[in-house]
């Protein structure tokens, strides 16, 4: 099942959860253990490796989904909670435009720093992948005899065995740049979450079908 899939069911939860807990207590709690639970979510990506298996994955996922839900629904009702009726249109447009803004920054942000992790990395990797380097060269000689048994010439076997161990580079610098985004995003929701008490509680009712409208 894809990983959007699994975060969409998540989030689907989070949402119908919410439109029901948000009306009986106070919408800063629910949004701080909405953020605490996407910390958790991080938490444990963090620790993927490369021989992970996909079922690793599913709990994570669908936790993160349902904690991005229980984050996103309260700030939609906050941030019209103490807007007069009269303003709520615009109100609400401003919104959705910010958090579209938003949205594109973060990714772009995010991206940007999945890049120049993965090649901070391999640069700080590759310094080991030489003929001087023990367990570089007993890795080297195992693929160059397995591709030589595969009918590969000596010369072939040997480029085709540089060529996987630069593939292995490359998804090692990949994966440790996603390890490292997963633990930044641990510290910031862990930051958020005594940070949404500064909300005011507004004094308007939960709005009808405003749980999933976000």
């Amino acid at each position: 099942m894809a990983s959007s899939t699994l975060a969409g069911l998540g989030a689907i939860a989070g949402s119908l959860l919410a439109g029901y807990i948000l009306s009986k207590v106070d919408g800063r709690a629910f949004l701080a253990q909405g953020a605490a639970l996407l910390a958790l979510s991080m938490y444990w990506l963090g620790d993927i490796n490369l021989f992970i298996a996909p079922g690793n994955l599913l709990w994570p996922i669908i936790l993160s989904g349902f904690a991005v839900a229980a984050i996103f629904v309260p700030i939609t009702i906050f941030s019209v909670a103490t807007v007069s009726r009269q303003q709520m249109g615009d109100a609400t447009g401003l919104t959705n435009l910010l958090r579209n803004l938003d949205g594109s920054v973060g990714i772009s942000l995010l991206t940007n720093l999945i890049t120049r992790g993965t090649q901070a990395h391999q640069d700080l990797m590759v310094g080991h992948l030489t003929p001087y380097d023990t367990p570089f060269r007993n890795q080297l000689a195992v693929l160059q005899h397995y591709l030589a048994r595969q009918g590969a010439g000596p010369v072939a076997a040997q480029h085709q065995a540089y060529g996987l161990m630069y593939q292995l580079l490359q998804q090692q610098a990949g994966l440790w740049a996603y390890v490292d985004l997963f633990r930044l995003l641990v510290l910031a929701c862990a930051v958020l979450v005594p940070l949404v008490f500064l909300f005011k509680k507004g004094s308007q009712p939960l709005p009808k079908g405003a749980a999933m409208a976000h």
